[in-house]
């Protein structure tokens, strides 16, 4: 049982460092998985593909096709123009 209460401790705090300077969305974003718009909130934010990976913990090449896809389903072509979505 405490095994257990750590792990969550420590979820919690993870998911806190993560999500503690995301932006905020300014509307509804459709379309888009929870991955996707953790990635989008942060490439809105200014942070580069590497750093964004760092945070997620995954490849900056994962990044790039997560942000490929991003910018489809929004109809974008560069990340600044995700900020519309995020304030």
């Amino acid at each position: 049982m405490r095994g257990k209460q750590i792990i969550t401790v420590n979820i919690i705090s993870v998911t806190s460092f993560i999500i503690g300077d995301v932006m905020q969305p300014v509307a509804v974003v459709p379309g888009l998985t929870g991955r996707e718009k953790e990635i989008a909130q942060l490439a809105a934010g200014g942070l580069t593909n590497r750093e964004i990976g760092e945070r997620l913990y995954i490849s900056p090449n994962t990044v790039k096709t997560q942000l490929k896809s991003i910018f489809e389903k929004l109809d974008v072509n560069w990340r600044t123009l995700l900020r519309q979505y995020w304030k």
